[in-house]
């Protein structure tokens, strides 16, 4: 096995079933893993190169494709920090339910009640 920073191991594979081999290797490093596989019978290697998926990949953005988005969906393209979560007057409200804080008043009043009702003050 070739390490991306061209360090080389040897591991044994083991078979668990007939034409069939497995060995366990840590990818710990980002990169190209080679791994040569050396058969006995008739001294072939095979080469396979183990990479990072497409999607892990650091590509460069779309801008032009991020700019049409922004203006056909009235945002903003690149906006300065602080404007980010700036809101230019425009605000929603969000119904927030009562229901939790009355029941609890409720309950209160209903223990406050039940107990000026049992002690006798003298």
């Amino acid at each position: 096995v070739e390490r991306p920073d061209q360090s080389i191991s040897n591991v044994a594979l083991h078979q668990v079933a007939p034409g069939a081999y497995e060995v366990r290797f840590p990818l710990n490093q980002e990169g190209s893993y080679i791994f040569r596989v050396i058969g006995e019978k008739r001294g072939t290697s095979r080469t396979l190169a183990y990479s990072y998926p497409d999607e892990y990949h650091l590509l460069e953005p779309n801008n032009g494709l991020l700019r049409a988005i922004s203006d056909e969906t009235k945002g903003r393209f690149q906006p300065a920090a602080q404007d980010i979560f700036a809101t230019n007057g425009e605000t929603a409200t969000v119904p927030m339910p009562l229901w939790p804080y009355l029941a609890v008043t409720a309950l209160l009043l209903y223990l406050a009640d039940i107990f000026l009702r049992r002690v006798r003050f003298d």
